[in-house]
């Protein structure tokens, strides 16, 4: 599961994060996805975090109603990416085109969640910047690689088995949701984050670059954290 993370930092450019880390050793990546990952060992240093117990104690209620949302959104996630696949699989390049966007707001709307499944998000969210060979990377797989087969090659036929991938992927995804207990910091914060990443990065339309269905993003994005945020403070 991903503790924390900071996406699309360009090159030149620097960012900070703090985070509060439990005992225990961790793995960092930087970079490509097929980057080596290097290790990090935290020492319990006695310290405790005392300051947010009594807020923490509310959010049971909240939490609870967070993860009801998210099952929802990721139960619909999967019944649409069935449809999104197997019109892809048929070799239906403009009933898939048209499933695209709609397919992926449910997406957009859990992502803070989403990306805890370090083996999941990358193989269902990755864009191509993301690999070594960019969009001909053989690693390069998910919502994307399938959308650069619908608007820029004009063929589906290359990515049939990354249909099928996507779909498994998709549903593992919705169980691992299920079997989660939601992280307080990750549903407080998901709304900020969700937003931060809009403007700071998905605004430049790096993420649909190839169908340019972006707009649909920011609106999945901006009605996730919406969601998140009335949970957090209720």
């Amino acid at each position: 599961m991903v503790v924390d993370e900071r996406e699309n930092i360009a090159p030149g450019l620097s960012d900070k994060m703090t985070v509060t880390l439990l005992p225990g050793e961790y793995e960092m990546t930087c970079g490509l996805l097929t980057n080596p990952r290097g290790k990090l060992v935290v020492a319990d240093s006695g310290f405790k975090d005392t300051a947010n117990e009594a807020d923490l104690e509310k959010l049971p209620q909240p939490l609870a109603d967070y993860k009801a949302y998210v099952q929802g959104e990721v139960k619909e996630l999967a019944a649409k990416t069935k449809t999104f696949t197997e019109a892809v699989k048929a070799g239906d390049i403009e009933k898939a085109k048209s499933l695209f966007a709609a397919t992926r707001v449910h997406y957009e709307r859990i992502e803070p969640i989403a990306e805890l499944f370090s083996e999941l998000d990358p193989v269902i969210d990755a864009r191509e910047d993301d690999f070594k060979d960019g969009a001909e990377d053989a690693g390069f797989t998910g919502f994307h690689r399938i959308e650069h087969a619908l608007w820029v090659e004009k063929d589906v036929s290359g990515v049939k088995e990354t249909a099928a991938k996507l779909m498994t992927d998709v549903e593992a995804l919705q169980k691992e949701i299920d079997a989660l207990a939601f992280p307080p910091g990750k549903v407080v914060g998901g709304a900020s984050e969700l937003i931060e990443e809009a403007a700071g990065s998905k605004i430049s339309g790096e993420e649909d670059r190839y169908s340019h269905t972006d707009l649909s993003d920011f609106q999945a994005n901006a009605d996730g954290s919406k969601k998140s945020s009335i949970c957090s403070v209720r």
